[in-house]
């Protein structure tokens, strides 16, 4: 049973798991930051909202987020630890950047995450900000990014990891399962 469980898992992980294939500025003051978006129907729903200025407000001191007018396709997922740089979506409609890493218990659908976050937490400070998300390109995927053996492992969010622990990975472009 528990192998069937397993490979059904793996199959459902699969059809949905997020590679990074498009970036977008986030243009916040007089700061830009880059960030890959991944490749999931809300993404793309997304980038078709773009260019977008929106005002994005402050919570917990560590999240700016901004209610859309209109609802984007969600799967939200337990996420269990948000990084610093991550933007997701809350609901089908509330966008959000955080600026801090975090554990949480709460759902979110990702969108991208921004590439280096450098400067991010001071750029965003603590009140309401105004965020220009523009400059759609396509990139390479992590698949691509993966074809050599060069000992990188990606997350399933196409962030790099430093040690793979219990959890689905991409590495040489292939998934794989480390069981603890």
């Amino acid at each position: 049973m528990f192998v069937t469980l397993s490979i059904c898992t793996m199959t459902a992980c699969s059809q949905d798991t997020p590679i990074v294939g498009t970036s977008i500025q986030l243009r916040i003051g007089t700061n830009t930051f880059i960030a890959s978006l991944y490749d999931t129907p809300t993404a793309h729903a997304f980038v078709g909202l773009l260019p977008l200025k929106v005002e994005m407000y402050e919570l917990n001191g560590n999240e700016k987020y901004h209610y859309l007018s209109i609802d984007l396709p969600a799967n939200a997922a337990h996420i269990g630890t948000i990084h610093a740089g991550d933007i997701m979506l809350y609901g089908d409609n509330c966008l959000v950047l955080f600026y801090d890493s975090f554990t949480t218990s709460y759902r979110y659908t990702p969108i991208g995450h921004i590439d280096d976050v450098s400067g991010l937490r001071e750029t965003v400070g603590s009140d309401s900000i105004e965020v220009d998300f523009v400059g759609v390109s396509t990139g390479k995927s992590v698949a691509e990014k993966g074809k050599t053996d060069n000992g990188v492992w990606y997350d399933i969010f196409g962030r790099e990891v430093v040690s793979p622990i219990a959890g689905i990975y991409l590495h040489n472009g292939k998934k794989i399962l480390c069981l603890p």
